[in-house]
């Protein structure tokens, strides 16, 4: 690929993933100042809503690798054609 071509569609897809990055960051900034106004433990909330996430992620990451390395294999149960002679 030609390195204009690549700067030409890099370039505007750095910007609006920077764009919504920052927004998003920003949004929840916003969310968490409005609700520790309103209660004292909405850091616990979020650290609670992080650790329940990151937790499902490791655990289902943990299931696909297993089931990606079990399926790989040859399973001994079935029989392997044989060739003709």
């Amino acid at each position: 690929m030609a390195y204009r071509r690549f700067m030409a569609w890099t370039t505007p897809a750095c910007t609006l993933w920077a764009f919504i990055y920052v927004s998003l960051g920003s949004g929840a900034a916003g969310t968490y100042r409005a609700l520790k106004d309103q209660i004292d433990w909405a850091g616990w909330v979020f650290i609670g809503f992080f650790a329940v996430f990151f937790t499902l992620f490791f655990i289902i990451k943990h299931f696909l690798m297993r089931f990606a390395h079990d399926s790989s294999e040859p399973s001994e149960s079935i029989p392997v054609a044989e060739t003709e002679k």
